[in-house]
């Protein structure tokens, strides 16, 4: 017995400019901002620091208070002295130009899942799945902290133009066929085609003639999907020996919606669940269109409203999202085959910005052959999505961009624990910590806004813009040094290489070693800055960096 569905399957903390405390290669501790902590008046400036360029000659002067006040050069570092009554104080340090942590443009990329079953009810009374999913996307894009993002977004699946909703013969369909009539008998989970005995339609034929799999066209002697080499279409098909007979397709009388095989056309006989619960099985009189989806990655590599910034983009988007009409399978391997082609380019094409995908589904993949989930999801496929994701993430080319991606999923409770491991799968290898599921049976339209708002505060709380340098000037990266200043400390933050994280609380790396273009915070680091009240992050240049 089938289930036949078709796809059944951030509060950003204060950036501002920190206070220019001490920098030096070796470790310090946080310093103590207490503004109730007594200080000396301030005393006499200390002597003689000089830097290659712009270094201060002379210390600056203490001041009341006990706060600490150094100027010097942007890239040589000067020494100064300071001293104060009321308590002394004598410090040998460089002090470097601060300024303002900037964080990264956030361009997002959003690939949505308008499948079939995006229909269903959810937790809100009247609402779908689907009604649920706007409301929370509309309300995101119109929230004054979404203010800045630059968002694009298209959906899968597209379908074949000119595919109609349902076909009696393989001439309704047109390209997107052959209409579905024929099933193997035994499938692995999806829905294959198959052709009967031309001779003899009542005697079904072995399911020998198959496609379980397809990877092409053949274009330019390369299978489309999978890159191998191929003299034809044939090549990059999988053809399934062993999936027992060519059957009619067939629905329960009880349930339309579960679908069955009939191995002897023309009689009534069971196969709807135990005891028969939801019927016979009956021939369908309508079905559907085996290629209605369509499965080049370049179409879905072409968003439905491009990147712009919002809140100027809102409307485009929502008149957008509300033109569209939930149907089909999910083949999500294309769409983000697609997705991640676009955010690449778009990122070549905004160096410094960060540009991510967010995938927001309710379905587990299918294969993009005219198969339809059924019965859990298929680990191949699901594998194949992994490896779309952990290529944009870790690209093959140096000279690719890094594109994390964000997974939001809303299941039922009863699929939710396989939902998270599964999605889980998808979200660390693209680079975030893990999926965000939403119970369907909950408040859909609640939990999916505040899944979007965790991402939109990872982006905005941890990157941060790579300093620029006046004109004709450069800026050395070794004499970089970030710190981090709440309301009561003030730390200097470790450097690290790229991928040399520790979990400590207190680092930050590039986002690549040759060239860098931003400043990224380590992920214990992130948490900080995220829960830290009044947190802000400080830039400073010209002092020798910390590095851990």
């Amino acid at each position: 017995m089938f289930t036949f569905r078709r796809a059944l399957g951030l509060v950003a903390p204060v950036f501002a400019l920190g206070l220019a405390g001490a920098c030096s290669a070796g470790k310090h501790d946080p310093v103590n901002l207490d503004p109730d902590q007594g200080g000396g008046t301030g005393g006499a400036g200390g002597t003689v620091g000089s830097g290659a360029t712009g270094g201060s000659t002379t210390g600056a002067g203490g001041s009341t208070g006990g706060s600490i006040s150094l100027t010097g050069g942007t890239t040589g570092a000067g020494s100064s002295g300071m001293s104060g009554t009321g308590g002394t104080m004598m410090i040998t340090e460089c002090a470097g130009d601060v300024e303002m942590g900037k964080p990264i443009p956030v361009d997002v990329y959003v690939m949505l899942d308008i499948s079939g079953s995006m229909t269903d009810p959810s937790g809100t009374a009247g609402m779908t799945k689907w009604d649920a999913v706007k409301s929370a996307l509309n309300a995101f894009f119109g929230d004054a902290a979404s203010a800045g993002l630059s968002v694009a977004i298209q959906y899968f699946p597209l379908r074949t133009p000119g595919t109609p909703t349902s076909c009696t013969s393989d001439t309704d369909c047109g390209a997107a066929g052959p209409c579905l009539r024929y099933v193997c008998q035994q499938t692995p989970g999806v829905f294959v085609a198959c052709t009967p005995n031309s001779m003899d339609a009542s005697d079904p034929a072995p399911c020998t003639n198959a496609v379980q799999r397809d990877d092409g066209p053949c274009t330019g002697s390369v299978c489309q999907l999978s890159g191998k080499a191929c003299m034809g279409d044939t090549d990059c098909q999988t053809i399934q020996a062993s999936l027992g007979k060519c059957v009619q397709f067939g629905s329960c009388a009880g349930d339309p919606t579960l679908s069955c095989g009939i191995s002897n056309p023309g009689h009534d006989q069971p196969g709807c669940g135990a005891n028969n619960t939801a019927g016979m099985c009956v021939a369908v009189t309508s079905s559907f269109c085996v290629h209605e989806t369509v499965c080049d990655p370049a179409t879905y590599a072409t968003p439905a409203v491009e990147f712009l910034s919002l809140p100027d983009t809102a409307m485009a988007l929502n008149t957008s999202i509300a033109a569209q009409m939930p149907a089909g399978d999910t083949p999500t391997r294309q769409a983000l085959l697609g997705a991640v082609a676009h955010a690449r380019e778009h990122a070549k094409n905004n160096v410094g910005h960060s540009v991510v995908i967010v995938l927001a589904t309710d379905g587990l993949p299918t294969d993009c052959t005219g198969g339809r989930e059924v019965s859990g999801e298929s680990d191949t496929a699901l594998n194949e999505v992994v490896g779309v994701v952990t290529e944009g993430f870790t690209p093959k080319a140096a000279t690719d961009a890094s594109i994390e991606t964000f997974v939001v999923g809303v299941f039922a409770d009863a699929e939710a624990m396989s939902a998270q491991m599964n999605l889980d799968k998808i979200a660390m290898a693209g680079g975030s910590d893990h999926a965000f599921v939403v119970s369907s049976g909950g408040n859909v339209q609640q939990d999916f806004l505040t899944a979007l708002n965790d991402i939109r505060a990872a982006r905005l709380a941890c990157e941060f813009q790579m300093p620029q340098p006046a004109p004709g000037a450069s800026i050395d990266p070794m004499q970089v040094n970030v710190e981090l200043k709440t309301d009561t400390t003030m730390s200097e933050l470790y450097n690290v290489a790229p991928d040399g994280c520790t979990g400590s609380p207190d680092e930050w790396h590039y986002d690549q070693t040759k060239k860098p273009t931003k400043l990224v915070a380590c992920p214990k680091t992130c948490d900080a800055l995220k829960l830290a009240k009044n947190a802000q992050i400080s830039v400073k240049l010209g002092c020798q960096q910390r590095v851990r």
